[in-house]
Formats: structure tokens, C-alpha cells, sequence
């Protein structure tokens, strides 16, 4: 059973999964993804006002 107000990707994703081994491979899949498109995209770059805050607050930690 999909909530209502779930959309149209559950209902895809419902109709595929169907045993609890189903359910265990596409959680792992989607994390494998995830973190396929974490480690690939670039990361945006801290502008350089935002770089020295850091640098001094880091540096002034205990």
C-alpha cells in the first residue's frame, strides 16, 4: 500500500518491490548511487570571505 499523497515514484517504486529482498536491493542500490554522485560531482567552492572565517574560528579553537 503507497500513502495517497505519495506520488507517482512510490507507486513505480512499490510495484517493483515486492519481498524484503527487493526491498534490502534497492535501499542498497540507491545508497551505492548516492555516494557514486557525491564522490563524482564537484564541490561547490567557499568564496573566499566564508574560507577566512572558517580558517580563524578553526584556529582559535581550543
Amino acid at each position: 500500500m503507497v500513502h495517497p499523497l505519495a506520488g507517482a515514484g512510490a507507486l513505480r517504486v512499490s510495484k517493483l518491490i515486492k519481498t524484503r529482498s527487493d526491498l534490502l536491493n534497492f535501499v542498497l542500490e540507491t545508497r551505492y548511487v548516492k555516494e557514486v554522485f557525491e564522490r563524482e560531482l564537484p564541490k561547490p567552492a567557499l568564496d573566499k570571505e566564508k574560507e577566512e572565517r572558517l580558517r580563524i574560528r578553526l584556529m582559535n579553537e581550543p
